[in-house]
């Protein structure tokens, strides 16, 4: 079994002239991905409307690259008027590359992220038979619970240390600099 290493790809921060790469990811998905994705059917426009908000404050998302194109995308995004911070979870990937641990990879890039900006509960919504993206809350012990055909997961991520800072800050000069090459 290969796994997404192998691929040659970059995992890294999307920055905020790429909303169109995201979007093109999201345009890319199958009916039935984007079903799971968004529990429910959406059209070209839910998305396109979805992905101009991407760039709100509280929103950290991570892709995965390949050739400059973005086959899998992680998501973080703020719920506001919650105290303590809460933010809610989302992945995509690509149909040829799942199965790779790459939505395992973005999960818990996300998940330090969220530990950086002291976001003390991440919420991850999917269909139950998402069955995925239930594997990959698993992985980094998430509770989950099912209600009226979801799936609910919750996690509480660890405080921030000087390491987990030092760790993002790291990624985010070296995805700047592959960023920047893949725009050349």
């Amino acid at each position: 079994m290969s796994d997404y290493h192998t691929l040659g790809g970059t995992l890294r921060k999307l920055w905020p002239g790429e909303v169109d790469a995201f979007k093109d990811h999201l345009l890319r998905l199958d009916a039935d991905a984007r079903r799971l994705r968004f529990c429910g059917l959406v059209r070209d426009q839910f998305i396109e409307d979805y992905c101009a908000t991407a760039q709100r404050l509280g929103t950290v998302i991570y892709g995965y690259f390949i050739d400059g194109v973005p086959v899998a995308v992680g998501e973080m995004r703020a719920l506001y008027d919650s105290q303590p911070s809460e933010a809610e979870v989302a992945l995509t990937v690509e149909k040829d590359y799942r199965d790779l641990g790459i939505g395992t990879a973005l999960m818990s890039r996300i998940i330090r992220s969220a530990r950086n900006r002291h976001v003390r509960r991440l919420h991850m919504i999917c269909l139950v038979e998402n069955i995925r993206m239930q594997q990959i809350a698993r992985k980094h012990k998430a509770q989950l619970r099912h209600m009226q055909g979801t799936t609910v997961g919750e996690l509480d991520p660890p405080y921030p240390t000087p390491l987990s800072l030092w760790l993002e800050n790291v990624d985010d000069n070296s995805g700047y600099v592959s960023a920047a090459i893949d725009a050349l």
